[in-house]
């Protein structure tokens, strides 16, 4: 599964599937965006004005994002 998400956009993307508009406020301040290639993931965070970009290995903590792009799915059907 590839997944981006992208908080300012409240954009979930789940192979290649997109939702606007989610509310993702319920993610930390600092993050801006997600990307997961199934495997591995680049999480891009802002700390004092500057990104940073940290390796990932789990999805775990992002799940509740897929959920809400799962219930999108199922409303537009």
């Amino acid at each position: 599964m590839k997944v981006t998400i992208v908080k300012e956009d409240g954009l979930v993307i789940v192979n290649d599937e997109v939702r606007l508009g989610l509310d993702l406020s319920g993610l930390d301040s600092s993050f801006r965006a997600l990307q997961w290639n199934g495997e591995v993931g680049d999480l891009e965070e802002v700390f004092d004005g500057r990104p940073v970009n940290t390796q990932i290995t789990s999805l775990t903590p992002y799940q509740w994002c897929i959920e809400l792009w799962q219930s999108a799915s199922n409303s537009a059907e």
